[in-house]
């Protein structure tokens, strides 16, 4: 039988750790790609969404086209409450490390989760804090139905058997009059 030096037995050592951490990093990324594609619905799939009724701007609206749909829910073990969020516009991310936000999205979930008095009492506590001090809750009117506006940018609507968020980043564009739209 042969013996391998040590110089070759350290290089095979080497080759082994350097193939299996590249095998490693091949499934760490295939497994965050599922993870940032778990959930994305095409509009087929939208339209054809039976859990609770979706509401949504169509493919496009105020020069924003339509470019995620994401459905929320369970992943694995961990148990989420079912959602569907509709974004509008692409994702802006201030050179300052704050919060990323879209033009426009609009969140739909069933009313049992996102129910009117659940949502005022956290928008009332919001309102307390400090960071939130000067953001306002106000009723307003959306097709005839009570909702409220949260801030300058939020409107919270409520339909038989779906609670619905509609947020307008934009200076042209208001969330009431976003929200008056949504078919």
């Amino acid at each position: 039988m042969m013996q391998m030096s040590l110089r070759t037995r350290l290089f095979t050592g080497i080759a082994i750790c350097v193939g299996s951490l590249c095998v490693l990093g091949v499934l760490v990324v295939l497994a965050i790609r599922d993870i940032a594609n778990s959930g994305r619905l095409s509009l087929d799939e939208a339209r054809d969404f039976n859990d609770f009724p979706l509401y949504w701007l169509g493919e496009s609206y105020g020069g924003f086209a339509l470019n995620e749909i994401r459905s929320y829910g369970d992943i694995g073990d961990l148990k989420l409450d079912p959602s569907v969020t509709f974004t509008y516009g692409d994702e802006t991310c201030p050179e300052n490390g704050s919060n990323c936000w879209t033009p426009i999205w609009i969140h739909v979930e069933p009313y049992c989760v996102g129910r009117p008095e659940q949502t005022l009492s956290w928008l009332h506590h919001l309102v307390s804090l400090p960071e939130y001090s000067n953001w306002a809750i106000s009723e307003v009117q959306v097709r005839g139905v009570k909702a409220y506006r949260f801030g300058h940018s939020r409107t919270y609507l409520w339909t038989e058997s779906s609670a619905i968020i509609v947020d307008a980043n934009t200076a042209d564009l208001d969330s009431v009059q976003v929200a008056q739209r949504s078919p």
